[in-house]
């Protein structure tokens, strides 16, 4: 996919995925999962998304985090 074509923006600048997870773990100690380092690195300071389509794609990933839990929980 073109980067044009890409309409899912993300907001890590130049640091990569790993360094962004690595600076989650020192703030809070814990490992984040890929849903969670797919959140910080799609979205804003302030929690927003960067544009409709990666706000939608958001949502639909706390949703599957919700299904997922609800489903170990059985």
């Amino acid at each position: 996919m073109s980067r044009a074509a890409n309409s899912i923006i993300h907001t890590t600048g130049a640091k990569g995925a790993q360094q962004r997870a690595e600076e989650a773990f020192e703030q809070t100690g814990q490992e984040i999962d890929r849903l969670r380092l797919w959140e910080l690195t799609h979205t804003r300071v302030n929690g927003q998304a960067c544009n409709e389509e990666t706000q939608e794609k958001l949502v639909d990933l706390i949703h599957f985090r919700i299904y997922l839990r609800n489903y170990h929980l059985k």
